[in-house]
């Protein structure tokens, strides 16, 4: 008791301290535990009944439109491919008939083999 004499503050902080704990105490006497709150939880997770079909059914229709946009951009790299593979056997050939025409030519002139061994390249496609 001396203490709170000399000290009228820190008495009366000490009164509002333990009022208010008193006061927190009474609230939370009134809540549910927490134990008891996650039981109540769980029990009415458990009694709903999820349609689970809805989450894959748009899950399926977003991987359906991704996939859909994949093949149809191999399917056009493909084509572009093929195209240029058919441009570059196209260059070829035509490269070959010059050769094949510049043979010939040279074998008119000058008489030899050249166009046959033209002839062979452009057949065998080498």
């Amino acid at each position: 008791m001396a203490e709170s004499k000399r000290d009228p503050q820190a008495t009366a902080r000490r009164t509002l301290d333990r009022d208010h704990a008193s006061s927190l105490r009474q609230l939370a006497a009134g809540l549910p535990s927490v134990d008891h709150a996650l039981d109540e939880l769980i029990s009415r997770a458990n009694q709903t009944e999820l349609d689970v079909g809805i989450w894959n059914t748009t899950a399926d229709a977003d991987h359906a439109t991704q996939s859909e946009g994949w093949r149809d951009a191999e399917a056009l790299d493909a084509e572009a491919l093929d195209a240029e593979a058919l441009d570059a056997e196209a260059l070829n050939a035509e490269a070959l008939d010059v050769e094949l025409l510049e043979a010939e030519r040279r074998d008119a002139l000058f008489g030899g083999a050249a166009a046959n061994v033209y002839r062979i390249r452009r057949s065998t496609g080498a």
